[in-house]
């Protein structure tokens, strides 16, 4: 991007003793410029990132999107590969070392210009990787904070690839983050090209972010709602304040609007974090042009759309849709746009009220405000009405006789018969029936009883009771509840499992032995040999040591609880606990056997009486570290 800087006028005659203006490269000056120009830490690295991403693309003349990898209950890191011309060790060093250094200033073709974005992770974390592949050769270099406090960047390893060009930013962090998720929704909603992410959810969210737009051209989109306004240019959206639509009267409410506006690169100025627009006069200028046009065509596109509709009511109807658009954009509509009050109130209101009551009223028009559907008056719809209201407590009910739709000129489409809503159950009264060893969970809120288990790979966790009973334990369903996490982040990162529950009976049976079934703990140590060493089911065996010292490490004084706590990451508290590999001779799981023989009396103290000898046990360990004995 082409960065104008204003030349100075300011003219100095005769000889003077000057001085120029310096910048001086310290720990400070680096933390200002990598962290404390950016508001939304998060945000401003997936941005920063994905926008040098962009710009590679666009040099080596590559259409295709790059790659997004967003954090993990399994992969608990944050990487953008990209497929351009990748960078020699040369280019890494100085781009990656040198502040406001930009290969992009001379055209607008590219996002990038500031020569700040690639330091960006800096700003959640003190290290970070760059691989690089260029012509043939992958170089992964790290990228950290000396003890200083000052970036630096050192080549770890150089070796032969047949991979494509480019160049692989990944930043570690301790665990799955869900402002990634959110961030990410955010930055990529703007984007003309989606990446390719490997987060579903994600993927969705944003598609459902640009289906929700209510109008859009080639100036911008807009919503029928409450929302923010944004400046998009170069895939990166800057919100506009409410002060300028405000100040310039262009529409009454600037907080009404919801949507964005396009701009091409070069035409806005924004601050140093890429956060805001700098409201200077030729950003003001282009801002005011653009929105005029674009609000217009909102304007066009509300008149069009009310009138085009072909009956009184559609247009009441259309008309209180956009009742607020109107009110804001000051539209007034010569034709009559409401329904005719009846002289006798013969509508029926049927709503759920307060601490879901059911409230029956007479009205004489239809209030097309919130949700409501037209129900013609039939015998017995009250108890139908009733249940399909207990589903879905939004709609309002107008129960309405032929003679009344024929005075309010109500559309025959949109009235609905009794029969065409959902009935309310049957109770059946039935003994005992078989309840099955299997069932599965798939993602959704319910079990499913599963007779015939027909996946490739049966993902099982036991369940430890004779039978499956309809309605779970307390105990079972917190179990269940943490196994259901597992499950739905499996398959929000494309793994497709159906996860199934077998107890005790099913597990002996000739069905089981002969079928593919795995553990699911076996199943996530096989799938992240790199990430997780161990799973360990707390109702099978379970270290009482391990689990008390999760109890009492806060209160013992030796520095090795201090450490072990940081080393042992612990997830889904009381399901599952796993060890991260420390490095290659050492983990947490290690370092409780080194507790163990440290203090030895804590073998004998079994967990289920922590909680009646827990002050004993703390005065004992602290004990023998301040008296200095079994000090190893």
């Amino acid at each position: 991007m082409i960065i104008e800087s204003q030349k100075s006028d300011v003219v100095v005659g005769g000889s003077f003793k000057t001085s120029s203006f310096k910048i001086q490269a310290s720990a400070k000056a680096f933390e200002i410029l990598s962290s404390n120009i950016y508001t939304h830490k998060v945000r401003a690295v997936i941005r920063e990132l994905s926008c040098n991403a962009h710009d590679a693309h666009v040099a080596a003349g590559n259409s295709d999107p790059f790659d997004v990898h967003l954090p993990t209950m399994f992969e608990p890191w944050f990487s953008i590969r990209d497929y351009g011309t990748g960078l020699s060790d040369d280019q890494v060093r100085e781009i990656f070392t040198t502040y406001f250094l930009s290969t992009k200033t001379n055209s607008n073709e590219y996002i990038g210009a500031l020569g700040l974005g690639s330091k960006s992770p800096f700003c959640i974390v003190d290290s970070f990787s760059v691989n690089s592949y260029y012509n043939g050769t992958k170089s992964i270099y790290t990228c950290y904070k000396n003890s200083d406090g000052e970036p630096e960047v050192a080549l770890l390893l150089s070796e032969e690839t047949e991979l494509s060009n480019g160049l692989e930013i990944v930043v570690n962090i301790d665990s799955k983050n869900r402002e990634f998720e959110e961030e990410a929704v955010f930055v990529y909603s703007y984007f003309d090209k989606l990446p390719n992410i490997n987060n579903n959810n994600v993927v969705e969210a944003i598609k459902s972010q640009k289906s929700s737009l209510w109008f859009s051209n080639d100036r911008g989109g807009f919503k029928n709602g409450y929302g923010s306004f944004y400046a998009v240019m170069g895939n990166v959206a800057y919100e506009i304040p409410d002060s300028f639509y405000r100040n310039n009267h262009y529409v009454k409410y600037g907080s009404n609007l919801s949507g964005y506006l396009k701009f091409e690169i070069g035409d806005l100025n924004f601050d140093p974090g890429r956060e805001t627009l700098s409201m200077d006069t030729k950003t003001k200028e282009k801002l005011g042009l653009e929105l005029g046009k674009f609000l217009g065509d909102v304007r066009t596109k509300i008149v069009e759309d009310i009138t085009s509709c072909d009956t009184l009511f559609k247009r009441a109807k259309k008309h209180q849709e956009h009742i607020r658009l109107i009110s804001n954009f000051s539209i007034v509509f010569n034709d009559r746009c409401q329904l005719p009050i009846l002289q006798s109130a013969t509508v029926l209101r049927i709503r759920l009220g307060s601490r879901g009551r059911f409230e029956k009223s007479l009205h004489g028009t239809i209030d097309l405000s919130n949700g409501f559907r037209i129900i013609l008056k039939e015998r017995g719809f009250e108890k139908t009405i009733k249940h399909n209201l207990y589903k879905d407590r939004s709609n309002v009910f107008f129960v309405v006789s032929e003679e009344d739709a024929r005075l309010l000129q109500i559309d025959p489409e949109f009235i609905e018969r009794i029969s065409s809503l959902e009935q309310p159950p049957k109770i059946k009264r039935t003994g005992y029936s078989k309840i099955s060893g299997v069932k599965v969970y798939d993602g959704s809120s319910e079990y499913i009883d599963n007779d015939c288990v027909t996946v490739n790979e049966n993902i099982y966790v036991p369940v430890h009771a004779g039978n499956i009973e309809s309605t779970l334990s307390q105990s079972e369903k917190w179990y269940v509840y943490k196994y259901k996490n597992i499950v739905d982040e499996l398959n929000n990162m494309g793994r497709n499992v159906k996860l199934l529950l077998l107890n005790n009976q099913f597990r002996q049976t000739k069905r089981f032995k002969k079928g593919n079934f795995i553990n699911l703990f076996d199943y996530l140590e096989r799938e992240f040999p790199e990430t997780f060493v161990k799973f360990v089911d707390p109702r099978e065996e379970v270290s009482d040591v391990s689990a008390n010292l999760d109890r009492l490490a806060d209160f013992l004084v030796d520095p090795i609880f201090k450490e072990y706590r940081e080393k042992l990451k612990r997830k889904n508290s009381k399901l599952v606990f796993y060890a991260k590999k420390i490095d290659k001779d050492e983990s947490a799981c290690k370092m409780v056997e080194e507790i163990e023989a440290r203090y030895p009396m804590l073998k004998l103290i079994p967990s289920c009486n922590l909680n009646s000898g827990k002050y004993d046990i703390i005065n004992y360990v602290n004990g023998i570290f301040q008296n200095g004995v079994n000090n190893v």
